[in-house]
């Protein structure tokens, strides 16, 4: 009976790293996060409206903090800001999320809006990685990595999260 139960842990938690694994375009991107994070915030901040440039600054304020603290367990008020591209600065409404310790890393789950993401927040090469999916709420995320989301940022102070390429920012409300 322990040896079953062993062999189906094993399996479980085999089948968890695979679905944790970064694809090589995935690598690319986190490859060349420094120089596209840098020409994003200089767009961001020379481009976007005043309020807005404001919660971008209030969101990068701060030193860094144990990115996997267990503290972080619970339900949260979360904020999206786009930094780049088409729009040099987006920051979009609060919406509810959802954080959950894990032995490996921290879920991570988007749960209002109309666009959703759910994934998990792992440590990489020293840095907090969200591989998540990105899905719409009338629909069910997607079960393999083909549209999968990939961010990266430390966490600052106690009370908010902040990723890059993405720039999904908890803080408790």
């Amino acid at each position: 009976m322990k040896s079953r139960l062993l062999a189906a842990l094993c399996a479980l938690l085999a089948g968890a790293a695979a679905a944790q694994e970064i694809r090589p375009q995935e690598q690319a991107r986190l490859d060349r996060f420094e120089r596209v994070a840098g020409t994003s915030l200089l767009q961001a901040m020379g481009g976007g409206a005043a309020g807005d440039v404001d919660a971008l600054t209030a969101a990068l304020a701060g030193t860094p903090q144990v990115a996997f603290d267990p503290g972080l367990d619970g339900d949260w008020r979360c904020r999206t800001m786009k930094l780049g591209g088409i729009a040099p600065l987006t920051v979009y409404s609060d919406f509810d999320c959802r954080i959950t310790v894990l032995i490996d890393g921290l879920a991570f789950e988007k749960l209002t809006g109309s666009q959703r993401t759910k994934g998990k927040i792992t440590l990489r090469d020293g840095r907090a990685v969200y591989l998540g999916v990105g899905y719409v709420s009338s629909e069910s995320p997607c079960p393999t990595p083909i549209c999968r989301r990939i961010l990266r940022g430390p966490r600052r102070a106690t009370r908010m999260w902040r990723c890059l390429n993405g720039s999904a920012t908890p803080a408790r409300g």
